[in-house]
């Protein structure tokens, strides 16, 4: 499989490889060269770096028995969803 460097020095990758390793855009890659050979991988994203992606200007802020009650119920109503499926 083939890239082009453009101008700007960018390569696209191309789509199978982007499936076959679960890049999205904006994924953070660490490149290195080894034996004359450009070896990249995604870089596991930390806590830090999604800080605040869930946070809705205007929405009221709910509290961690909030959110275990929440995840409760969905993986209750899923476990009945997933009963029904197979009966």
């Amino acid at each position: 499989m083939y890239a082009t460097v453009s101008s700007k020095g960018q390569i696209t990758l191309p789509k199978i490889i982007r499936n076959q390793l679960g890049l999205n855009e904006g994924t953070r890659l660490d490149l290195e060269v080894v034996d004359g050979s450009l070896r990249g991988r995604p870089v596991s994203r930390t806590a830090l770096d999604i800080l605040g992606a869930l946070r809705q200007p205007g929405r009221e802020a709910v509290s961690v028995e909030e959110m275990k009650e929440a995840v409760e119920a969905a993986a209750a109503a899923r476990y009945r969803d997933s009963e029904a499926d197979s009966a």
